[in-house]
């Protein structure tokens, strides 16, 4: 899995969702983190996290206290999926049948058709957030965070098990399902007492695939998660901040210009005119 692929996955996810995928979900990213993001491959390079950074609980000790991240609701499942895909009838499609599975906790099946596409499927996923009224506009005072490169990680999403699929030029189908914990008495050579483990079971005709996890577990894992920066404004040669406050905060836009196909930044052409 090259760098230029994540760095197109990263994309594609970014365009349906407006937020970030992890392309090593194992990684742990938390409300909080700082950095910036590599620019050869979409990963997040973390820098530390403000409610443990000693120059940020200088100037803001009760940072922890006074403004502690908040836990959203668990989904059932969360589905992200690039504009070029769409669902299917996997039944239908003998190449990516899984058949019936009476224990599948979650299935599904999608095509990409021509260009590269890009699928992340979370399951009981949680989001772990900054409140935005209560911090942002803390530290948007702090220096730091004034330099264009540096991003804030505002939300994550947790999850106990995840699948992420990239997609090939020229089309790919994939189908996938988690299976629930099977009893022992349905388990094939178990014992009394014993369960077989949840897992994934997937079929695809082309493309880079990667899913760990099961129903029941710990969210061990980071799919997703959201990064803000503060805003620049343009004036004349200039670049300068707004008025300070959560309101000078907006979604980090991708540091790539575009990309193709395999995730390539695309040189721009200037005819003679514009060259001189």
């Amino acid at each position: 899995m090259g760098s230029a692929i994540s760095r197109k996955y990263c994309e594609l996810i970014f365009t349906s969702a407006n937020k970030y995928p992890n392309w090593d979900p194992p990684k742990r990213i938390e409300a909080g983190d700082f950095g910036f993001v590599n620019k050869e491959t979409g990963e997040l390079m973390i820098h530390g996290n403000v409610y443990t950074d000693p120059e940020i609980l200088g100037k803001f000790p009760s940072l922890k206290e006074d403004c502690p991240v908040a836990l959203g609701e668990r989904e059932d499942v969360k589905v992200v999926c690039s504009t070029n895909g769409q669902s299917i009838n996997s039944a239908a499609n003998p190449e990516i049948d899984l058949g019936n599975v009476a224990n599948a906790s979650f299935s599904g099946a999608w095509r990409f058709e021509k260009s590269r596409g890009a699928l992340l499927v979370m399951m009981n996923p949680q989001m772990t957030y900054i409140p935005r009224s209560h911090i942002l506009g803390k530290l948007a005072e702090i220096h730091r965070f004034r330099k264009p490169k540096v991003v804030l990680v505002t939300a994550v999403f947790n999850a106990p098990a995840y699948a992420m699929f990239a997609s090939v030029t020229g089309g790919s189908d994939v189908s996938m399902e988690l299976n629930g914990t099977v009893p022992a008495l349905h388990a094939p050579g178990a014992t009394a007492g014993v369960a077989v483990e949840s897992g994934w079971n997937s079929k695809y005709t082309s493309g880079l695939y990667r899913a760990a996890g099961g129903v029941g577990g710990s969210d061990r894992y980071t799919p997703l998660f959201v990064l803000e920066k503060i805003k620049t404004l343009r004036r004349g040669e200039r670049f300068i901040i707004p008025e300070r406050g959560e309101d000078i905060w907006t979604t980090a836009i991708p540091p790539w210009d575009a990309l193709d196909e395999e995730g390539n930044e695309i040189e721009e052409e200037y005819s003679d005119v514009e060259k001189e």
